[in-house]
């Protein structure tokens, strides 16, 4: 018999090795006390202790479901933001469900890098930074995190302005993005665990859009249904891949669905969420989780757009006048469409147009300031001034009659003045527009006008849970996209990669406050935010093949991964994901970045006259 002193102990830990007992069946980790109870119960129990063992080891690797999930499903609300609904949007109304396969297409090869990444965090001892400093050097680590900082820095405002549009279609507020980085800044300092606050979360911000955007597409099935439709978007159009030139413009739908840089940071979670090479085959159940959500709200976002918005008719005219060197001329009220050398219209663009007459017509005769800002005669700068001073005011200009009017909430007195005296150079302007205008005009110029949009489609209940989903995708990227930033910048410069360490949330913290600084400039200033979006992309074009390069190297080392290095399934879809990358950046640099560019300084020259006339009177 154990003596009395013995016995005592014993008991005294009882309830400990209970509590044991269901943290281990729970998959939670024990507290030290409870570690503590179960050391002391097998030296005084012996035997009597085995049969807690066994429980151990039989329920070791027994999960509940949502225990297998949690870094997939951050990266997926990462991926999931202000740019990818925007983007999914357009793409929608642009082609309809037609390119749900290129959908289907990235989110493989996001499947593939988030995988890899997931194996080399469970795997490796080492963090991702001291893993490529050890190898190749600490140059090498710091230059994939400042440009993934860089990268997070420079979107992060595109996610304040998702969270402040998701309350401007209700609530005017010029600073509601300050309140939400407080609140964000205060969640990354005030949880002990948090990771564990986070992966929670997100999992309520992935259950409000999966809701949300699941609400919408019923919605608009319900107004068209096109189940056939819909379904034959996910069969590759070969012979049109073949034969025609690709879109490039596609490979938008691409970048934001392949977020390199969120697969990338799935080897930080997987290791802040406590998983070691024992849990390898959840973090694959993970993966394939995470990737199953962003393809569903993406679809979702995109068909929805598709069913409502989309008119192939005036997609494909668009596409012939384009192609014949055409232009669309407004006489009256009709609009007409004039060849070089006033050639007769072919039979199929004159039937297109006469179905497309009230569609044209509304776009013909509404035009932002902002687009007849890039087609303003320079030499006229008492029309610059004017039309500068609109687009500042976010004035649309309408032709009501044989009159344009000025609309819009901030629209003055001296703007209906200047509107009257200015009517002769409007009508030039407005009455002619090539398919890239009328192209233009139909897409979705930001989440606000999504939103607005489907207000008359769905009523007041649709636009309000898509302004739901908004915010939800918004706010869930706010964080995550910048502990991205922060965490691979740290760990890069060899200051700590966990959420226990200083500088990865000091870095954090620093790519929030950047977001909303450029976030306040263009909601107070109008600022344009094009210079920070093309220096992200520049950084981009480097960064991202870089990522992707060094995470397929890690991955193949037998000196990290062991047997567990890159298979030829894993190595050849890898290898797919680089090269497009490379096809993705070489777009951006030759087609993304100068465009934006040419935008930018057409409409800077289109004021700097002006300028330059203001400060000649000036010195005089």
């Amino acid at each position: 018999m154990k003596p009395r002193s013995q016995q005592k102990v014993s008991q005294n830990f009882l309830n400990d090795v209970i509590s044991r007992r269901s943290v281990v069946r729970e998959r939670q980790a024990p507290s030290w006390r409870q570690m503590l109870a179960f050391t002391a119960l097998h030296r005084y129990h012996g035997q009597e202790n085995q049969v807690f063992e066994e429980d151990m080891a039989n329920t070791e690797t027994k999960y509940r479901w949502y225990q297998r999930i949690g870094p997939g499903l951050i990266t997926a609300c990462v991926v999931i933001g202000p740019g990818s609904i925007l983007t999914s949007s357009n793409v929608g109304a642009a082609n309809g469900f037609a390119m749900s396969w290129v959908v289907v297409a990235a989110v493989v090869f996001m499947l593939t890098f988030t995988t890899l990444g997931a194996k080399l965090g469970v795997v490796a001892a080492e963090s991702p930074g001291d893993l490529v400093a050890g190898r190749a050097g600490r140059w090498l680590a710091a230059l994939i995190g400042f440009g993934v900082f860089f990268i997070s820095a420079a979107f992060q405002f595109g996610n304040n302005l998702g969270v402040d549009s998701a309350f401007a279609v209700y609530w005017r507020f010029d600073y509601t993005v300050v309140f939400f980085n407080l609140l964000a800044i205060g969640f990354l300092y005030f949880f002990r665990n948090l990771y564990q606050a986070v992966e929670r979360l997100m999992m309520i911000f992935v259950g409000l859009m999966l809701l949300s955007f699941a609400a919408n597409l019923a919605f608009a099935f319900a107004k068209r249904p096109a189940f056939g439709e819909f379904l034959r978007g996910f069969i590759p159009p070969i012979g049109e891949l073949v034969s025609r030139e690709p879109d490039l413009s596609l490979l938008g739908l691409v970048g934001t669905t392949f977020v390199i840089t969120a697969a990338y940071y799935q080897a930080y979670l997987v290791k802040q969420k406590g998983w070691t090479e024992a849990d390898l085959e959840d973090g694959l159940v993970d993966a394939r989780v995470g990737a199953v959500i962003m393809a569903l709200i993406t679809l979702m976002i995109m068909s929805t757009s598709g069913a409502v918005f989309y008119n192939g008719t005036l997609q494909q005219l668009l596409k012939d006048v384009k192609v014949a060197g055409g232009h669309f001329v407004l006489q009256q009220d009709k609009v007409f469409v004039r060849l070089p050398g006033n050639e007769p219209l072919p039979e199929n663009l004159a039937h297109s147009l006469q179905s497309q007459q009230k569609k044209l017509y509304d776009y013909m005769t509404r035009w932002s300031a902002a687009d007849l800002a890039k087609k303003a005669p320079i030499s006229d700068r008492e029309f610059i001034e004017f039309i500068k001073e609109a687009k500042k005011a976010k004035v649309q200009f309408e032709l009501h009659g044989s009159q344009i009017v000025a609309a819009g909430e901030k629209v003055t007195e001296r703007l209906n003045r200047e509107t009257a005296v200015h009517q002769g150079t409007l009508r030039s302007l407005m009455s002619q527009a090539s398919s890239d205008e009328i192209a233009a005009k139909t897409r979705l110029k930001d989440v606000k006008d999504v939103a607005r949009q489907l207000e008359p489609l769905f009523g007041p209940a649709g636009q309000a849970l898509f302004c739901l989903g908004l915010f939800s995708a918004a706010y869930s990227s706010f964080l995550v996209n910048s502990m991205i930033g922060g965490f691979i910048l740290a760990d890069g410069l060899g200051l700590g990669s966990r959420p226990t360490d200083r500088w990865p949330k000091l870095l954090t913290t620093l790519a929030l406050l950047t977001g909303m600084g450029v976030a306040l400039l263009v909601i107070k200033a109008g600022v344009n935010p094009v210079p920070a979006i093309v220096a992200a992309q520049a950084v981009t074009v480097i960064a991202s093949p870089l990522m992707a390069g060094t995470l397929l190297w890690l991955t193949n080392r037998r000196d990290i991964m062991g047997e567990r290095k890159n298979g030829i399934l894993a190595n050849v879809l890898g290898t797919c994901g680089f090269l497009l990358l490379l096809v993705m950046a070489w777009h951006l640099a030759t087609e993304g970045i100068p465009r934006r560019i040419r935008e930018f300084r057409a409409e800077s020259a289109a004021v700097q006259p002006h300028q330059n006339h203001v400060q000649q009177q000036a010195r005089q």
